[in-house]
């Protein structure tokens, strides 16, 4: 783990143990997304509990996803490499560096 990531990590930490926080909405999804590949990864090796955590990760609103992780396509270099893009993650760089001022 980075420094980036671990300071990232604590920053976000107020947000999302907070529902009402603003930008709450815009980090939920993104936690998701990148739990959700994780665990995509992990099915072929630990596949019983990555189909029970799927099946308990609560759907997004708008989220489309399918009955069971053994249908879900499995993640391409490009789908993980944009959901951890600095280009998304740019807000959360830019206060990170006015923080650390």
């Amino acid at each position: 783990m980075t420094k980036i990531d671990f300071f990232s990590q604590e920053l976000v930490k107020p947000v999302l143990s907070d529902p009402s926080h603003p930008r709450f909405p815009v980090c939920l999804p993104v936690l998701q997304r990148c739990f959700l590949s994780g665990i995509l990864m992990l099915h072929p090796v630990m596949p019983f509990l990555t189909e029970e955590l799927y099946q308990r990760l609560p759907r997004l609103e708008g989220e489309r996803r399918r009955d069971s992780i053994m249908e879900e396509e499995y993640p391409t270099e490009e789908e993980v490499a944009e959901g951890f893009s600095f280009k998304k993650m740019n807000i959360t760089l830019t206060r990170f560096r006015c923080l650390s001022c």
